[in-house]
């Protein structure tokens, strides 16, 4: 039995170190896409014809270049910014229109939340990529519609699970009390 606890304390300790790594690596990455201008890497797109398929830490480039020669760490650091805006404006978008779209038809129930509810389900019903797909073909393939699109796509998802937690919140003692009193 002590044999089995101190190997499961290992394995939980292994886990952790993986965690902080994953964590550190997110963290750079993160902070690569925010400083990505002024660190002294060349342009994106810059080719360097001469270096091609250069491997790491090849001098001038840490990551090595890609088959055009272009530098890897600074397609990495201009790529995760485009990452990174997109999914934070749309999870942002997702939260707040269906967070609070999910929250009101929690609250106010009857022919809203079913009507609503109705609309959630039937967009949730078409596979998101073909939908997403369709939704870039019609609106554009900028940067602000794809980010519009990926955070409409999130919208039932937040929605469903604000009006769960609001249903379960209004269910409540005090929630039932302040009805009583008049609030």
């Amino acid at each position: 039995a002590e044999l089995a606890t101190v190997s499961r304390a290992r394995r939980r300790g292994g886990r952790r170190v993986l965690v902080w790594l994953a964590a550190g690596g997110l963290a750079f990455v993160a902070v690569m896409a925010i400083t990505a201008s002024w660190l002294p890497l060349p342009s994106p797109d810059q080719q360097d014809l001469t270096n091609r398929l250069a491997r790491p830490f090849t001098t001038g480039h840490i990551l090595g270049t890609d088959g055009l020669g272009r530098d890897i760490l600074s397609r990495l650091a201009f790529g995760a910014r485009v990452s990174l805006t997109i999914s934070l404006a749309a999870v942002s978008i997702g939260m707040v229109v269906g967070g609070s779209i999910g929250m009101v038809v929690g609250y106010v129930r009857g022919w809203a939340d079913s009507l609503v509810m109705w609309a959630i389900n039937v967009l949730l019903a078409f596979p998101g990529l073909v939908l997403l797909l369709g939704l870039v073909a019609f609106v554009g393939q900028s940067l602000a519609a794809i980010t519009f699109v990926v955070g409409f796509l999130s919208i039932p998802i937040y929605a469903r699970v604000a009006r769960a937690t609001t249903l379960a919140v209004a269910q409540r003692e005090y929630v039932l009390a302040a009805r009583a009193l008049g609030a």
